[in-house]
């Protein structure tokens, strides 16, 4: 049983982190186009963090979530019951590992980074480690709600692979190298992934760290921009692209990214006596539409950076000019009205307005979302057999279509042009519109 959770310092971020590895290995001068630029702490990373305290201590302590429901965390929130179902799930998954490859398990290991990224104090520090005779398995998990990540490809859990086989020299032991990541509050398959790497697979993987490290150090403009201090980073060395600028502190302002963003907007475009017009027909755009798809994520992310960052300048106090003159904040929609004593107002409604509890109160039955979230408090490991029965009353909409990426895991569907699902206007012309 723990008596307490534990107080984790916080711990200096490496200057090419494993977990920053999908910005600067493809975006290498956003290393030096952020310095000094940090990002505020976001109530997700907090959560985020706490839980992860929370997993390090049961899995040191041999403990299950349930033992620490309750509990204050680091940033005083404390331990929920429905989260704490969510982290069992990770814990089981570890010690599943280590029980398959009868291993030594390692909790929040620091993987030196010195060898790999030429960061002489540089470290990752991976959530679970288990070394086994000739498998090494690196575990990483991820307590939000968001985006799915998969095992395969992701470069930080590799980058803590390496880190482990070189502080440990496991170059010569290890014949394998399994990566797994653990998302459990997304429910299903896409909850947990991984991937087995060979030792050759990794040792090309740290060539490529290593190359990219190094293009990171030839284009810091304090030091080797043409022979000379500059200054700037040059737009030669910003590389815009989804996954490296979505967690990007300076996606807002960077040059690289408006400049990509703004040639898609004007693509197949041209200006006549000072209106932009477009010259295509929608159907003949069907070469173009697939590159302008693929844009369509980092434009999203760019303009959505672009208005917090506006507002965080007029929250400042600093204009923030226009074509049309200074942008300003104004009051949007109020919030839904509350009860700020309910006993109150329910006295109030029985004694003046004589109203009766049909009329006072709703009732509504809960919903097999949250019947099945109850059944795993109640009944744990029995919660499938006791949930089972409602499945024949169960109805649930159709999972609606919507255009995914070719990396996407997901299946493609079958759609079948005959059936009636056709271009209504094949012939509009986008200028029609204006």
């Amino acid at each position: 049983m723990i008596q307490e959770l534990p107080m984790v310092p916080k711990k200096k971020h490496a200057r090419l982190s494993p977990s920053g590895a999908d910005r600067w290995m493809i975006c290498p001068g956003s290393v030096h186009l952020s310095k000094g630029v940090t990002s505020p702490d976001s109530p997700e990373s907090i959560e985020g963090t706490d839980y992860h305290d929370v997993a390090a201590a049961c899995l040191e302590n041999g403990t299950n979530a349930a033992d620490v429901v309750g509990y204050e965390m680091q940033s005083g929130a404390f331990v929920t019951q429905e989260n704490a179902d969510f982290l069992q799930e990770y814990l089981d998954q570890v010690r599943t590992h280590v029980g398959a490859l009868n291993g030594n398990l390692l909790v929040e290991e620091e993987c030196p980074l010195a060898s790999i990224t030429g960061e002489v104090d540089g470290f990752g520090t991976s959530d679970a480690v288990i070394i086994g005779a000739t498998e090494l398995v690196v575990g990483d998990l991820r307590f939000g709600r968001g985006v799915p990540v998969n095992a395969p490809g992701t470069r930080q859990v590799r980058i803590y692979a390496i880190g482990v086989i070189e502080k440990h020299q496991l170059w010569d032991t290890i014949d394998t190298v399994r990566t797994f990541i653990s998302q459990p509050r997304i429910q299903g398959e896409e909850g947990y992934s991984e991937c087995v790497y060979t030792i050759a697979e990794l040792k090309a993987f740290r060539d490529e760290v290593s190359a990219a490290a190094k293009l990171v150090n030839a284009c810091d403009p304090e030091n080797t921009v043409r022979g000379k201090k500059s200054g700037a980073v040059d737009l030669e060395h910003l590389h815009p692209e989804e996954k490296a600028c979505r967690w990007c502190p300076v996606k807002a302002t960077c040059p690289a990214l408006r400049k990509v963003v703004g040639d898609a907007m004007i693509l197949g475009f041209k200006d006549e006596d000072g209106i932009v017009r477009q010259t295509k027909t929608v159907t003949a755009m069907g070469e173009e539409l697939g590159a302008a798809m693929d844009l369509t994520g980092l434009a999203e992310t760019w303009l959505t950076a672009v208005r917090a960052k506006v507002e965080t300048e007029l929250l400042s106090g600093r204009d923030v000019v226009g074509k049309d003159g200074k942008y300003k904040l104004v009051l949007g929609r109020k919030g839904n009205r509350e009860w700020i004593d309910e006993e109150k107002a329910l006295a109030l409604m029985r004694d003046q307005l004589k109203l009766t509890e049909n009329q006072t109160h709703t009732k509504k039955l809960v919903s097999p979302a949250a019947l099945e979230s109850l059944c795993k408090t109640l009944f744990k490991k029995k919660s499938t057999e006791q949930y089972g029965p409602f499945a024949t009353i169960i109805k649930q909409g159709p999972a609606p279509k919507s255009v995914a990426s070719p990396l996407d895991p997901r299946p493609a569907i079958s759609i079948d042009p005959s059936a009636g699902f056709v271009d209504e206007e094949p012939e509009l012309k986008v200028e029609d519109l204006l």
